[in-house]
């Protein structure tokens, strides 16, 4: 990686969230090949990869707006809105491309 640290932090977090999002197809995938008492627990874990991807994603997008703000470009958002996922770092309330 090069670029500032602040960079490299979101780009190494958006990197995580994409492994760990694939990380939860694949292991959902995996449950539909076992028997259906087994399934349950193997879908949970997938559920919860997908969990972890977002909050990943999250610090990202935080990580991200901020780096543009410092810059001069204003906010820019990209967070993922998610129902149900607890612990997500939320977008503020300002319009894309404002500062403060």
């Amino acid at each position: 990686m090069s670029g500032t640290t602040a960079t490299n932090v979101a780009r190494g977090a958006l990197r995580n969230a994409v492994e760990q999002l694939a990380a939860a197809v694949e292991t959902s995938a995996a449950a539909r090949a076992l028997p259906a008492p087994s399934r349950q627990l193997v879908l949970a874990a997938a559920s919860r990869q997908r969990e972890l991807a977002v909050m990943a994603w999250s610090v990202a997008a935080t990580q991200l707006d901020q780096i543009n703000v410092d810059a001069g470009h204003g906010h820019q958002h990209v967070y993922l809105e998610i129902a149900g996922i607890s612990g997500l770092m939320a977008g503020d309330s300002l319009p894309e491309g404002t500062g403060h």
